[in-house]
């Protein structure tokens, strides 16, 4: 137990078991140590995003065609001397994956 609390707010955690859905139960003990109320949560979490699209491709750079969403196939031309180039992938905004170049 965590003893006496003071009113307001509390932050517990609590590990999420493997799978879709955790069932979690918070238990509330009064004062008298002998009475109980119960609560319940059905945690469900998200499916995991299959999404793997560039919102923008920066870099030092002329593609051809220009970035576009939907295309997915770009040429550059470089000049003979040149021994790098820059590329900046820009994911959409709260993307969770990764980006490599290889």
């Amino acid at each position: 137990g965590l003893g006496a609390l003071a009113p307001g707010p509390l932050n517990l955690t609590s590990a999420l078991p493997s799978g879709p859905t955790a069932e979690l139960e918070l238990i509330v003990t009064a004062q008298d140590g002998q009475t109980e109320g119960r609560y319940a949560l059905a945690v469900q979490r998200a499916a995991p995003t299959s999404a793997n699209d560039l919102a923008d491709l920066r870099g030092t750079l002329a593609l051809q065609p220009a970035f576009s969403t939907s295309v997915f196939s770009y040429e550059a031309v470089v000049p003979f001397t040149t021994k790098d180039v820059g590329l900046e992938p820009v994911l959409p905004y709260e993307a969770r994956y990764s980006v490599v170049v290889v």
